[in-house]
């Protein structure tokens, strides 16, 4: 008996559905509120007759959104459909002015005829959060296999495999864990592989510090906040507890004591807005042009 395998994601902050098959674009990779999102699959194939765009939010009902059919360009909208959503004859979803409550599972189905194909997006998991890559075959006696990045996935006391090896568990999730996973499935009459899945880490930002650099010709003190963190951080600095204004990446004073004080930067990771800080006191004395200059820090 041939069989066929099928990849779902669940977590806590359930954003999306995956699934195998057919890749769909997400544009952006993190869309935020207020926003818009673009989800795009490849271009159908003449075979394809109908696609249809479903969701479910954590804990309710799977409802339709809507169905398009892209040689005669009708389009039937679902219960999930508003007026915030554009479905294109590509079967591209659009969604403006992205809200809470449409964090979701979304599918996409393309279907003809005697088949169907099930779409996927990928999914950003926060660091410290618990995390399952669950892969179901169909078929009689199947045995499952994981890997990471082509390797063996290793258990330990944080990664853990269920008994009947279907299910891949994150307890919790380590920015060490983001890579491409695959699921392997077989029995004695076939095998086949799950499409690679990105799992993507957000963490940070990790405690900041500062980095000087200091232009004796100049006569500036260059700064640059350092946190490690994914995505980057969005800095903003401060000066003796007042923000300054367009925060550049570097930060350059002209080294004079009136610039003397504390200076500070706030990193913030832009997903999941967590911040760090640090503070820096600098005494500047400048004496006269072409002699040394003095710092400290």
């Amino acid at each position: 008996m041939l069989f066929y395998l099928r990849l779902f994601i669940s977590l806590p902050l359930s954003l999306f559905f995956l699934s195998i098959l057919i890749s769909i674009e997400v544009d952006p990779l993190n869309p935020m509120e207020t926003n818009e999102v673009l989800m795009s699959p490849p271009i159908p194939s003449d075979k394809i007759k109908f696609c249809s765009w479903y969701r479910q939010q954590k804990g309710g009902e799977i409802e339709e959104i809507v169905t398009v059919y892209p040689k005669g360009g009708e389009n039937i909208p679902g219960t999930g459909f508003d007026e915030r959503i554009t479905v294109y004859s590509n079967c591209t979803l659009h969604i403006k002015e992205l809200t809470k409550d449409d964090s979701a599972d979304y599918v996409l189905v393309e279907g003809g005829v005697g088949f169907s194909n099930v779409g996927n997006v990928t999914i950003n998991v926060v660091e410290g959060k618990n995390t399952s890559l669950h892969c179901t075959a169909e078929g009689d006696n199947v045995v499952y296999f994981w890997t990471k990045e082509d390797q063996s996935v290793n258990e330990n006391e944080r990664i853990i495999l269920t008994s009947d090896g279907q299910t891949l568990n994150f307890n919790p999730c380590d920015r060490s864990d983001a890579a491409n996973y695959k699921c392997h499935a077989s029995n004695s009459f076939s095998s086949g592989d799950s499409d690679p899945f990105g799992l993507v880490i957000i963490y940070g930002p990790d405690p900041p510090f500062i980095n000087e650099t200091i232009d004796l010709i100049e006569e500036t003190i260059s700064l640059t906040c350092v946190a490690a963190a994914y995505p980057a951080t969005q800095n903003e600095w401060y000066y003796n507890g007042q923000l300054v204004e367009n925060s550049p990446v570097v930060l350059t004073r002209k080294i004079i004591p009136e610039n003397s004080g504390d200076y500070s930067c706030q990193a913030m990771n832009p997903i999941s807005k967590m911040t760090g800080e640090t503070t820096l006191e600098i005494d500047m004395i400048a004496t006269a042009r072409k002699c040394p200059l003095v710092l400290s820090v």
